[in-house]
């Protein structure tokens, strides 16, 4: 939630849409990288650090002219959207923007996350993320931190054990995104006191 603070909520979790390309990961050593993200002021330094890193990487860049040049043999950079549900279950960290639905995908599959936020509703989900423990935030406008908080997220096993171990608590929210939708659609018809109609 972006303000926990609220009371007396029922939370019904999120859904990632199923669409987008599968992922096609680089051969390569070491944990997998998975970065979805739009052009913002230390992109280009992060790219570079990425592909110093030799790590298997796969970069949804939105929006990015002219992305695929920045690929390498151990760096696949996409400017059409991957399937972040299955890209979320294969990797093994992510950075994203600190959007809610992307957060909510790679939390609900149990991976540590660095966090770009660049808006404030993405720096209160980023701030949450590193409270949790299941994370880290950068200033997007500073390379030296955002590469140094890679970095630390590569060495250190923490966030990925806080993140899996949140991924399991959250596993109640795991149904078919059309069962959720139904539930959904049927409790908000109740509200208004008119038959549910399902939409699966």
């Amino acid at each position: 939630d972006h303000y926990p603070q609220r009371p007396g909520g029922e939370y019904w979790g999120t859904w990632s849409p199923e669409e987008g390309s599968a992922p096609d990961w680089p051969i390569a050593d070491g944990p997998r990288v998975l970065a979805y993200l739009k052009p913002f002021p230390a992109l280009p330094e992060l790219l570079r650090h990425l592909r110093g890193l030799g790590l298997p990487t796969l970069v949804y860049l939105g929006g990015a002219p002219e992305a695929s040049r920045w690929s390498s043999p151990t760096l696949t950079v996409s400017a059409t959207p991957l399937n972040l549900a299955e890209a979320a279950r294969q990797c093994d960290l992510a950075i994203l923007h600190a959007g809610h639905g992307s957060t909510a995908a790679l939390l609900d599959a149990g991976k540590p996350i660095l966090q770009l936020p660049l808006n404030l509703e993405q720096q209160i989900t980023a701030l949450n993320t590193e409270r949790l423990g299941a994370g880290r935030c950068a200033d997007p406008s500073r390379a030296d931190r955002v590469c140094a908080a890679l970095d630390a997220m590569i060495a250190d096993t923490e966030p990925r054990r806080r993140a899996q171990a949140l991924g399991e608590r959250r596993s109640h929210f795991r149904p078919q995104a059309g069962q959720r939708i139904d539930a959904l659609v049927e409790r908000i018809e109740s509200i208004f006191d008119r038959p549910a109609v399902s939409y699966t």
